[in-house]
This record gives structure tokens, sequence and C-alpha cells, in this order.
């Protein structure tokens, strides 16, 4: 789900605060039973998540294809490999070790379809414990789709024209994702399930735009001052978009789907929000987001979540989700043990093992160049 963190001291400035929000928010989500607000925050984390890691590796994509003409896909995969493998297989073998002292319902498709990043295409063969691991493979859809775009048509203009019609068409596949069950319908779609991909099908469009307008306009975006037309407009919505009243709005328009299910709402917020975070990101990486929002996005335990944010995701399902089976009778699943837990195994495995291994790994597999992952601005985004 997230993209990876590095060591490098040169990072851009609130990405790390987004992530620590954005698991935060999963976390309170998960921690809290009741009907509310904070299962909205559940749904608001993961697709956050998403639009970060589809802006960043975006634009680290597209700024390999400036450097060099070509996307290299090897070394994409083997970055994401590195990142992303050694920390789910160990997810993997400690359920699989915890099926033998207590029942957790995981049958052997369930641990094919994490490992093979599947379990969203087939969520009726998955468990408690390996549930979460959907939204990994939501994400990994859209790589392949975005690598394999970038790698056959780059440099050519009409990206901009496909990701406009990709931008009409995900409402309305949206709304038809969301269609109710009625007797008329029942006997057409038999069990019908929503897709989970066609939910978050326009912020990873819109993120990999606003990563596209930033590799295609750069700094030009800050002043204003763009020929191109399209790159005018979208200057001056960066520049003079209020993000604390944008984040106003896409809340209350979360609260509205949320409490009345309109179609209208299901269509149309997910797309404000996506607009709302590409507009963030922008500023942020221009430098333009100086007020309380960068403020907060900069205070250091954010930063710190960030950073722990694959970790956190991959462990809160275990310890943290409110109704999780117990534990061998140890208590942890309950409140603060549950939240001590989460996040002392997440730091556990962040420094101990995921940040040794995806550097082993890198190195093994990768020339030192490509293994250090860095940007032309040595900002690691992979």
């Amino acid at each position: 789900m997230p993209d990876e963190p590095s060591a490098a001291p040169d990072r851009l400035v609130g990405f790390d605060g987004l992530r620590g929000i954005s698991i935060l928010a999963v976390m309170i989500c998960h921690s809290d039973p009741r009907e509310g607000v904070t299962q909205m925050l559940g749904p608001w984390g993961v697709t956050t998540f998403f639009g970060v890691s589809g802006f960043l590796i975006t634009r680290n994509l597209l700024q390999e294809v400036n450097r060099t003409g070509r996307v290299d896909a090897r070394a994409f995969w083997t970055k994401r490999f590195a990142k992303l493998v050694p920390s789910l297989m160990l997810l993997l073998v400690a359920v699989w070790l915890l099926g033998w002292f207590t029942p957790t319902g995981c049958a052997p498709p369930a641990f094919v379809l994490a490992a093979l990043f599947g379990t969203a295409l087939l969520p009726g063969h998955t468990c408690w414990y390996l549930a979460h691991t959907a939204s990994l493979s939501v994400e990994e859809c859209f790589y392949v789709a975005c690598v394999v775009i970038l790698m056959v048509s780059a440099r050519r203009p009409r990206m901009i024209r496909v990701a406009f019609l990709a931008l009409a068409v995900s409402p309305i596949l949206r709304v038809l994702n969301h269609i109710r069950r009625t007797p008329a319908t029942m006997a057409a779609l038999g069990h019908y399930h929503a897709i989970p991909v066609i939910e978050c099908f326009d912020i990873f469009v819109i993120m990999g735009f606003a990563a596209y307008a930033l590799e295609r306009w750069g700094a030009s975006l800050r002043t204003g001052v763009v020929e191109d037309r399209i790159g005018r407009c979208v200057a001056e919505v960066v520049r003079r978009t209020p993000i604390p009243a944008a984040i106003g709005a896409e809340i209350a328009g979360e609260f509205v789907m949320d409490r009345t299910g309109s179609l209208v709402a299901i269509a149309l917020v997910p797309t404000l929000k996506a607009l709302v975070l590409a507009i963030l990101s922008l500023r942020l990486v221009l430098g333009l987001e100086r007020g309380a929002v960068g403020r907060v996005l900069e205070l250091r335990p954010l930063k710190y979540l960030g950073l722990l944010s694959y970790s956190l995701y991959l462990a809160q399902q275990v310890f943290l989700t409110h109704g999780a089976p117990p534990i061998l009778g140890l208590g942890l699943e309950t409140f603060p043990l549950s939240w001590v837990a989460t996040i002392g195994l997440a730091a556990a495995n962040y420094h101990w093992f995921e940040e040794p291994m995806r550097h082993r790994i890198r190195r093994a597999l990768l020339p030192r160049r490509r293994a250090l992952g860095t940007t032309e601005l040595g900002v690691s985004i992979e």
C-alpha cells in the first residue's frame, strides 16, 4: 500500500506527515466499534495512502522517462518487491504459525492470494488476519497499468486526453459499482460484489496527472507564468485554492456520502477528495503550503508514524481491529495494549527487518545507482 521511505535526509516536505495521518486514521477507525465519524476515517486513510503513493511513484517514473527516455520496469518491480514482499512474507509466516496454536480460519487460498497480491480480486477466499491485504492488490493493479502506459506512450500528449476521459468515466463506474440489489437486479446480477479497484480509480488518475503536471510545468506552477493554457489553469488552481477550506468541503462531502448513501455523493466525493489531495501535494512540493496544514504535516510524531506506515498497516489487522480474535489469551487485542503491541511491533519490524531487507535486496539485484532510488533532486520517493 505505502510507497517506500528511505533513510535519506533530504525528503519531500509533508509527505511523511500525510502517511502518518493516513495510518492514524485507519488505526482509529479499526479501534472504535461505534458507528459514527470514526468509521469514515478508515476508507479516508486508505485512499489517501493510494493518492500519496500514486503521486510519488508516478512522479519518479516520469523523471526516469525524462532522464533516460524509458521506464526500467525491472528496476521498478525490484524496488517494489524489496519494499513490500519481505514484511508481507513475515506476516504470512506469523499467521501460519499462529494457526498451530489457535484457530485462525485462514485456509491455503488466503495465503496464496495475499502472497500474489490477489486478495481484492477474490475477497471471498481470504480470512480475518489477511483481509487487509486487499488494498495492496488494488494498489499493485494500478502500478501494473501505470508502468505499461508509461512504457508505451510516456512522451505522447494523448496521455492528457486519456486521463481526462478516465476522469469522466470513473464516477459513472463508481455509481454502477454501488448498484442496489433489488428483486429485478438480483436475477440478473446474482451474487454481486463491489469491485474495489473501481472505487479508487480516479484518485490514481488524478494523482498521476498531478505528477505529470509537476514534471511538465515544474516551478512555473509556483509563479503562474506558464505558456500552455492547461498549465495556466493548473497553476491558478494550485496557487489560489485555500487548502483548509478545501479540506473542510471534502470532509463535509464524506459525511454526506456516509450518512445518506446518495449516488450523487458516491459519484463526486471521491473525485473531490482526489482533487484536494492533488492540489495539496503540488503545493507541498512547490513550497506553497506554509500555513497551519504544512506545519501539522511536519510534526515529528506524525512523520515517524509515516515512516512506520507499511509495518503499521500489516500489524494493525492482527492486534488493533475491534473484534479481532483473541491471540493466545494474552489480551493484546484490547486497548491500550493493542496500540502498544501494534506500534511496538511495527517499529521493531521497520528498523530491524523491513529497511535492512529492502537495502539488502536492492544491493543484490540492482546496480548501485539504481539501488539508491533517488531522483534528480536527491529525494527518495519510491
